[in-house]
């Protein structure tokens, strides 16, 4: 799976510098004014992030928060490919549920090498890069890499 890893990017409305063309899409809507509440005027730093505060802040239904922000704007993905299948804590978008879940793994700190702090986008990309790279054993791999241990490094 492919992060879009392209960077440096920068903005070219406020200069602000992204290593990611999803996350810079995200940041876009920001001066689109798609980040804008329409009731008190914050502005928030992703769609994701205005849904949440109109349902914390202002108690709308997801039928009210819809009409407000339809779609999340999802420009950066073609039409026909729209992705259905959105991280709340980020914004990036998905088009299939499994993918989704792999990346939630990614905030829980679960695809970080903790020999060297590489972050991957998939476990299954972490254990290849703790076999590949750091020769660990397929012991030692497993226990690292574990999804019901705790995130981090295995005790020794």
């Amino acid at each position: 799976m492919s992060l879009g890893l392209k960077g440096p990017l920068f903005c070219d409305v406020c200069g602000r510098k992204y290593f990611h063309v999803s996350s810079l899409a995200l940041h876009k809507k920001v001066h689109e004014g798609l980040t804008t509440c329409v009731i008190c005027g914050k502005v928030s730093s992703k769609v994701a992030n205005l849904r949440r505060h109109l349902e914390n802040s202002h108690k709308l239904s997801q039928e009210e928060i819809r009409r407000l922000v339809p779609s999340a704007g999802l420009s950066a993905v073609p039409e026909g490919e729209r992705c259905r299948y959105q991280c709340d804590l980020c914004g990036h978008v998905y088009r299939r549920r499994d993918s989704l879940t792999d990346h939630r793994l990614h905030h829980l700190g679960r695809t970080a090498c903790h020999v060297c702090g590489a972050v991957y986008s998939t476990v299954r990309s972490l254990r290849r890069h703790l076999r590949d790279v750091h020769r660990l054993p397929a012991d030692e791999v497993r226990r690292n890499t574990e999804l019901d241990a705790p995130a981090g490094p295995a005790p020794l």
